[in-house]
């Protein structure tokens, strides 16, 4: 589930657009030259590196992946609910990448200084990864309330049968208080909100008097 609130989902988009220009800029060494190219290597502290067939080949190729993933971050970032699917595997991708290129970083002995673009390339992808996950898991989180709440609301009828039930069985005296307090705490619950273990501390309060047989 994507986030309903305004702030969680501009958040989720702006993860979103971090992910798209990220990406998106590989695009350009698709239909870059290879002396172009080069250059940019050198910048980037790889020396200069001579032209070879299949390095080629392979610029193209992880560039146009590269690009392709920023033109579909693009696209969630735009249409959210229609790429839900595909927005959820982004925070994960992203945590992916940063821990292999950090730990690529580490084994290889990169420098800052003579490579100035692996900190951005690592800080980038956890960046993105935290801009999106987070929107998302809030969103998941949001989404389990309305079934905790029916289940909370059967618990509550449930309990409002059986205190009639003891009313009507001439034992009121003797149950009625127990059932009575865990209604009193049910719809506490529901109209407060209430935990998973709020949850579980009713039902285990229900099955100590279910072994005492009366229900």
């Amino acid at each position: 589930m994507l986030p309903r609130s305004g702030p969680w989902l501009n958040t989720l988009r702006l993860g979103l657009l971090v992910s798209a220009i990220g990406w998106g800029l590989a695009f350009s060494f698709t239909f870059t030259s290879w002396r172009a190219a080069s250059a940019y290597f050198f910048l980037m502290g790889a020396g200069n590196v001579e032209y070879q067939p299949l390095l080629d080949y392979w610029l193209r190729m992880a560039s146009c992946v590269f690009g392709c993933i920023g033109i579909a971050s693009a696209l969630a970032c735009l249409f959210p609910r229609t790429f839900a699917s595909f927005t959820w595997l982004l925070g994960p991708f992203h945590f992916v990448i940063g821990t292999t290129l950090a730990v690529s970083a580490w084994n290889n002995g990169l420098s800052p200084k003579l490579h100035p673009t692996f900190i951005p390339d690592i800080t980038f992808c956890f960046l993105a990864g935290i801009l999106v996950q987070l929107p998302l898991l809030q969103g998941w989180g949001a989404s389990l309330k309305p079934a905790r709440a029916e289940k909370l609301q059967t618990l509550i009828g449930t309990l409002e049968k059986l205190c009639q039930f003891l009313k009507l069985d001439g034992e009121e005296d003797r149950w009625l208080p127990h059932f009575q307090r865990n209604l009193d705490k049910a719809r506490e619950l529901l109209q407060q909100g209430w935990t998973r273990q709020d949850f579980k501390d009713l039902v285990v309060q229900i099955k100590r008097l279910r072994r005492h047989g009366r229900f």
